[in-house]
């Protein structure tokens, strides 16, 4: 007797068919297509496709991709979040260092990891000066502005970011009777003289 390869249980319990709707549904998140495309011949591929979704075992493999999916964007969330950090509060003595009488590129083994991240280019060219060769170096480094804004932006710091309370709009009295429209100012006096009856 052969294998029912719809049946046949994988190595997280769930039947060959399961898996691969669990597969399908976290690639379209709906359970009517991703029955139908695990099982193409299946006359109601709606109730199915819902059946599936009530089954614990699915529910269960479900969440644990979810959550999967969910840590993988924090984590990439941060990952940008630490590189603007560190665009954001690069100083210029991270890279070079000055005297009275000199200033000195540090090389790149002395500059910390955090650093190189605001370094885009280095550009050193040969010139003359004083009738000597000498180098010029050209540090270009990311907007150190933009990655300060964007940083207060992820961080809500911005008053626009922050979530507004809706504008109360004045009730509208025309679809009020006579006697709804009575009560209404009456409730309305009293509220306006702190409670107290008028």
């Amino acid at each position: 007797m052969g294998i029912n390869k719809r049946t046949a249980m994988t190595d997280d319990g769930l039947t060959s068919l399961q898996a691969a709707f669990v597969a399908m549904y976290m690639a379209t998140r709906n359970a009517t297509v991703a029955y139908r495309l695990v099982h193409p011949d299946a006359k109601n591929a709606s109730n199915s496709g819902y059946n599936m979704l009530k089954k614990k075992n699915v529910q269960r493999r479900i969440q644990y991709y979810l959550k999967l999916e969910g840590d993988y964007k924090m984590r990439d969330a941060r990952a940008i979040e630490e590189e603007l950090e560190k665009i954001a509060f690069f100083k210029i003595t991270d890279v070079v260092a000055w005297d009275a009488d000199s200033v000195t590129v540090k090389a790149s083994s002395e500059i910390e990891m955090e650093a190189m991240s605001a370094i885009q280019d280095v550009d050193i060219t040969e010139t003359e000066f004083n009738g000597a060769k000498v180098l010029k170096v050209h540090v270009k480094t990311a907007e150190k502005l933009r990655a300060l804004e964007l940083l207060a932006k992820i961080k809500g710091m911005f008053k626009e970011d922050q979530p507004q309370a809706p504008e109360e709009k004045a009730p509208d009295l025309s679809v009020l009777t006579d006697k709804e429209l009575e009560q209404y100012e009456l409730i309305q006096e009293k509220l306006t003289a702190g409670g107290k009856e008028v």
